[in-house]
């Protein structure tokens, strides 16, 4: 078997450093009877992307967010509830993790974070 040589793995090393990337860490919770989610960091009184509405199910219904991404969740209601980017890869999984934001918009309900 032959290795290959280190120009070819640094340079296939060097491309994929240009494939993009869609991983980011998203919230998700509800507002106004509405399923949202958005980018964890950033302020969900104004940054937030509805889903659907309350009470359905949000998984399986893509969303893009500001970062120009579009995503969805899978298993909901199962422990293994989770995020995945629009091509059907993993993003990750999602961790119970319960905030409220005082928003003048209305109040967002975080309840979990992927």
């Amino acid at each position: 078997m032959k290795l290959p040589s280190l120009n070819h793995a640094f340079l296939f090393s060097l491309s994929l450093a240009f494939i993009p990337s869609s991983l980011a860490t998203v919230a998700f919770g509800t507002q106004d009877n509405y399923d949202v989610a958005w980018i964890y960091d950033s302020n969900p009184c104004y940054a937030n992307t509805e889903i659907t509405y309350q009470g359905s199910n949000p998984c399986g219904d893509p969303f893009r967010l500001s970062n120009g991404y579009t995503y969805y969740f899978e298993h909901c209601g199962e422990s293994t509830f989770a995020l995945y980017n629009d091509d059907g890869s993993f993003n990750h999984g999602c961790n119970y993790n319960t905030k409220t934001y005082d928003c003048s918009n209305g109040n967002v309900e975080q309840s979990w974070v992927c």
